[in-house]
């Protein structure tokens, strides 16, 4: 059975169902709901399940924006080349390594810098200031940056080389476990052995292949 959840404009929508939850930006986490409550039961009388689904997207996009970011900083000190190779190192890291710096406090802030308003203005910004300086290197590179990170493009293109290369639970499985795990120690929820929830993801994930 597959349930729709639709929310105000603060909470993302998603669908449930036997093989996880999905998102309507295409994030799909193998993992339900009644699962995360025998993670952390009695999570739900104090978090909702929306708030873990958007914390979780707001981490997955938080990649894109401080990339973006980054290279308007770093092109006003150092050669655009060098700031290209530092982004793409960064954002690499960032996407590889981000569930263990999950924390409610940073979701809030990643939340801020995500913003449509603070991407477009600082883009505005910092490309019109390199156009007018002649830096038309470095403002190609930010163009092509823009619209590789603002869309998502780079972050879908490593999601298809990760899994391509079928190396057992996705960066979003693991994103996901780590903020349902952060969460419930935020709000004061005990978290039990959980050594069994990769198999239980990974059968998830069988699941779903096998209805394809």
């Amino acid at each position: 059975m597959v349930k729709k959840r639709k929310h105000s404009e603060e909470q993302p929508t998603y669908v449930e169902s036997s093989l996880g939850i999905i998102t309507t930006s295409g994030h799909w986490f193998h993992i339900t709901r009644d699962q995360i409550e025998q993670m952390a039961p009695g999570i739900y009388d104090l978090c909702r399940l929306e708030e873990l689904v958007k914390a979780a997207e707001i981490w997955i996009k938080s990649t894109d924006s401080l990339s973006l970011l980054l290279y308007f900083v770093l092109v006003m000190v150092i050669p655009p080349t060098y700031a290209v190779l530092v982004v793409l190192a960064f954002f690499t890291l960032w996407y590889t390594q981000k569930s263990a710096l999950v924390s409610p406090h940073l979701t809030t802030l990643l939340k801020w810098i995500n913003a449509d308003a603070t991407l477009i203005i600082s883009a505005g910004v910092f490309l019109s200031w390199l156009g007018m300086t002649g830096q038309y290197m470095a403002l190609a590179m930010g163009i092509l940056f823009f619209f590789l990170f603002k869309l998502g493009l780079l972050r879908w293109g490593f999601d298809w080389v990760h899994r391509q290369l079928k190396t057992g639970m996705t960066l979003n499985d693991r994103l996901f476990k780590m903020v349902v795990i952060k969460y419930a120690i935020a709000h004061g929820v005990e978290v039990p052995e959980i050594e069994d929830m990769n198999q239980k993801i990974q059968q998830l994930m069988k699941k779903r292949q096998g209805k394809k």
